[in-house]
């Protein structure tokens, strides 16, 4: 017979904290804001299908706002981070959660889908990082910003040419706004 220690469950407490969630339709992205605002946060969920926003914010109430954007249009970031100030009244987290992961093998990629992996993966990334840290330097808040990636950036996969890449992208983008985020002083 084994012995089975008790899994202590593991809570978090975001009391008083603006979180944003890019790519909450559905996914990982509609599973983070279960758990932020269940752990106290007040959450910006951002997506392009209205639909599965709506699903996603549904049972949260006052604690969510949802915005249909496209973060890869520098109005549309904008946006999602000006509804955090307004609504919230701060920013503290920006989880860039969206992205669009076609499977295509390289020699039937075209450039339109190219275009558009790098212009959600890599230039929503760019974006949403920007405008969140402008606001977290300007508001004066110790924030956090979470870029995601994925393995195959680094060990490639049949028909990820534009996924794994951008996602590699997003890594190399990741280390040098780490860098220069550190130190905000020349802001």
């Amino acid at each position: 017979m084994e012995n089975h220690e008790s899994v202590k469950e593991i809570t978090y407490n975001f009391n008083g904290k603006v979180v944003i969630v890019t790519g909450s339709a559905r996914g990982v992205g509609r599973v983070m804001v279960k758990d932020f605002v269940e752990a106290g946060a007040k959450v910006v969920a951002a997506d392009r299908d209205r639909k599965g926003l709506e699903k996603t914010c549904e049972p949260y109430g006052e604690n969510i706002a949802a915005v249909v954007s496209d973060i890869s249009k520098v109005e549309d970031a904008n946006e999602i981070v000006d509804v955090a100030i307004k609504r919230f009244d701060g920013l503290d987290i920006c989880v860039n959660n969206a992205s669009v992961a076609p499977h295509t093998a390289l020699l039937e990629e075209t450039s339109e889908v190219w275009d558009r992996v790098y212009a959600t993966n890599c230039r929503g990334t760019f974006l949403m990082t920007q405008a969140a840290a402008k606001v977290m330097i300007k508001y004066n808040r110790a924030g956090r910003i979470i870029n995601f990636s994925s393995g195959v950036s680094q060990r490639g996969s049949p028909g990820t040419t534009a996924y794994a890449s951008s996602r590699a992208a997003i890594e190399s983008f990741s280390c040098v706004a780490a860098i220069e985020l550190h130190n905000t002083t020349y802001y």
